[in-house]
C-alpha cells in the first residue's frame, strides 16, 4: 500500500487542485536498507525504522498508516495523540476496544486543533 499511497500523493494536484501540495517527508519501515530504497524509489525525502519518533516530530502534519492491520490502531492512536491528521488503511482496528480507543484519540485530537 505504501507504493500506491506514495503515487496518490504525487498525483493529487492534477485531480483535486489542493491548496497545499503534499510533501513526502518520511517513509517508515522495519528494514533500514529496504526502507531507504523505497524512499529513493517512491520520492520520499527521508526514511526511518522508528515510526514512534517520526510521529512525534513537529515537521510532520499527516501520518498515513498503511502497515499490516495489527499495527493500525496503535499507530493511529499515537499519531492522533501527537496532534497529527491520520489517514489509515482499513481496518482501522481489529477489535471494538481498539476502535473505541482510536476514535477517542482522534476526537480529542480534533478538539485540540484551532479552528480555521
Amino acid at each position: 500500500m505504501g507504493r500506491a499511497h506514495s503515487n496518490a500523493y504525487r498525483q493529487v494536484a492534477p485531480f483535486f487542485s489542493p491548496r497545499l501540495t503534499p510533501r513526502l517527508k518520511v517513509i517508515c519501515g522495519t528494514n533500514r536498507a529496504e526502507t531507504a530504497k523505497a524512499a529513493r524509489t517512491l520520492g520520499w525525502e527521508e526514511s526511518s525504522t522508528d515510526w514512534e519518533s517520526v510521529v512525534r516530530r513537529k515537521d510532520i502534519d499527516i501520518v498515513d498508516v498503511s502497515t499490516p492491520g495489527d499495527l493500525h490502531a496503535p499507530m493511529a492512536i499515537a499519531a492522533a495523540k501527537a496532534g497529527k491528521v491520520v489517514f489509515c488503511e482499513k481496518p482501522l482496528a481489529n477489535t471494538v476496544r481498539e476502535a473505541e480507543q482510536t476514535g477517542c484519540a482522534a476526537w480529542k485530537s480534533v478538539k485540540r486543533r484551532p479552528s480555521s
